[in-house]
């Protein structure tokens, strides 16, 4: 399965447009630690959000590197406002996993509802009724602030596998600890159940549940999906830090030059290096990608090997975006150090979400592991 042409072209007019409505407002985002109310409601207006949804629920079942794609356009004006589509967007496959009645109780509103959710087992689960009291602490919520519903990862008492609960907003606590370098503004707090109750309905098993629909985004690795996402959002910051510094190069004479900035051979050298490192990284990610969509789209489960490469290719990713916005923010001089500097901005942003366990440095561990012939591991 694949976009049309003119539905792919919709997505990124959607991207376009939301990327210019955020743009203004990402430095008082970061202020407050949270999107304003006007842009959350421009997220949830573009539909963006369903972008890893069932069409059945009013989603896109996005091809990969499209979502990739749109994320990039979003994060060029404001990395924060991305990330909170691309959790929006990657939890937002969990729709084909749930109970299909549950499934359309969370996505009443479609492609415009907002979820966000941590994977990560931290909870435990008592059986309780037809279902569980789920009680632990989260870390890194991104999204939660915004969230209507919100998942979690935990494990029940006497059971030998991780299920995943989803949870209305209101039944969540959430801990004001995300006071951080960068992405400020997605509110990635620690988010708390105390004995909740959840019945079986809206719980399912990552990994061993099938999905109810028979699109091909459903075959795709979860972690590989995430993965991209976070590599998407970096790639399209490291290309705003680009343009970032053209921009104030045409402009800026440093100190005790009469020359531009633009005109200095260093600047010239970083830009092109930097304009050839983004390509490449996002050449070789599109097309393992591609790969690895193609196998889905035949039916078929992607091997070991694959999975690695998709988690290769992410990391390698967010790590030439890493270079890429640190090349510009030296390049730019004691311009960037400021607070008011764009890249001041990109460059902790950055910095920040390279700092995900999906393109990790253990990342290149566990995909040498696998191309050793060493065995797999469960979150490729």
């Amino acid at each position: 399965m694949t976009l049309s042409i003119g539905d792919r072209a919709d997505l990124v007019s959607k991207a376009q447009t939301l990327a210019k409505q955020v743009r203004g407002a990402a430095q008082l985002a970061e202020q407050t630690g949270r999107l304003a109310d006007d842009v959350v409601g421009a997220v949830r207006t573009s539909g963006l959000p369903g972008l890893g949804l069932p069409s059945a629920l009013g989603g896109f079942a996005s091809p990969p590197v499209a979502t990739a794609e749109v994320l990039e356009h979003i994060a060029m004006s404001d990395a924060a406002s991305a990330w909170i589509v691309m959790i929006a967007s990657t939890t937002s496959l969990n729709g084909a996993f749930l109970p299909e009645p549950t499934a359309h109780e969370v996505y009443a509103d479609g492609a415009s509802t907002l979820t966000a959710g941590v994977l990560a087992p931290k909870g435990g689960g008592v059986r309780h009724d037809a279902g569980y009291r789920i009680s632990g602490t989260w870390p890194f919520c991104s999204g939660c602030l915004h969230a209507d519903w919100i998942t979690v990862g935990f494990i029940p008492d006497g059971e030998q596998v991780v299920r995943t609960a989803v949870v209305p907003n209101h039944q969540v606590e959430i801990l004001d600890t995300w006071h951080v370098m960068g992405l400020a503004a997605t509110g990635s707090h620690d988010i708390r159940l105390t004995d909740v109750y959840v019945p079986d309905t809206h719980t399912w098993v990552v990994g061993q549940d099938e999905p109810w629909s028979d699109e091909p985004l459903y075959r795709f690795p979860i972690y590989g999906m995430l993965a991209l996402g976070v590599a998407a959002v970096l790639l399209g910051a490291a290309r705003g830090a680009i343009a970032d510094l053209k921009e104030l190069a045409s402009g800026k004479v440093p100190t005790g030059s009469r020359r531009s900035l633009a005109d200095r051979p260093s600047v010239q050298e970083a830009v092109a290096r930097s304009e050839m490192t983004l390509d490449a990284a996002r050449c070789y990610l599109n097309d393992v990608v591609e790969g690895a969509w193609a196998v889905a789209c035949a039916g078929d489960s992607l091997d070991d090997v694959t999975r690695a490469r998709l988690r290769m290719a992410a990391t390698g990713a967010a790590e030439a975006a890493v270079r890429v916005t640190e090349s510009m923010y030296r390049a730019a001089g004691g311009t960037s150090i400021y607070r008011s500097s764009p890249l001041e901005r990109r460059f902790r942003d950055v910095n920040t979400g390279a700092q995900h366990m999906m393109i990790a440095q253990p990342t290149w561990e566990v995909a040498g592991r696998v191309l050793l012939g060493l065995g797999g591991h469960e979150q490729l």
